[in-house]
C-alpha cells in the first residue's frame, strides 16, 4: 500500500471505528511511555504491507513522540535495542543526579 493509499484508508469509518474500539480497550495511554492522554494518540500498525488487517496483536497505541521515534528507528538498517536502551538509562540517571544534586 502506498502511503496515499494508507491516508485514504485512514479516512474510512471501518478505520475509524476500529481505532475508536482499540483505544477504548486499550485505554488512552502510550505503551512506550504510559503517558495518558484524552487526544492525540497514535494507532500504530506492525504490518505495513498488510495494513487493512486490523487484527488487534498488529497495533500499538503511541503518543506522537514515540511513534515518530519508533518510525525513525525502524528506517536505520542497523540499529541495536540493548545498547540504545543503557545509553538512555545511563543518560537518564546522570540527568536524574545532575538535578537532585541542585546544579541545574
Amino acid at each position: 500500500m502506498t502511503s496515499k493509499e494508507k491516508s485514504k484508508f485512514r479516512t474510512t469509518s471501518k478505520w475509524k471505528s476500529w481505532r475508536k474500539y482499540l483505544l477504548h480497550k486499550r485505554g488512552c495511554n502510550c505503551e512506550i511511555c504510559r503517558i495518558y492522554k484524552k487526544a492525540g494518540l497514535n494507532v500504530h500498525h506492525h504490518d505495513e504491507a498488510n495494513y487493512t488487517d486490523l487484527r488487534e496483536y498488529k497495533f500499538s497505541i503511541l503518543c506522537k513522540e514515540d511513534h515518530k521515534l519508533i518510525e525513525r528507528l525502524l528506517r536505520r538498517k542497523e540499529f541495536d535495542i540493548d545498547d540504545y536502551c543503557s545509553n538512555l538509562k545511563r543518560v537518564y540517571q546522570e540527568s536524574n543526579a545532575y538535578r537532585r544534586n541542585g546544579t541545574n
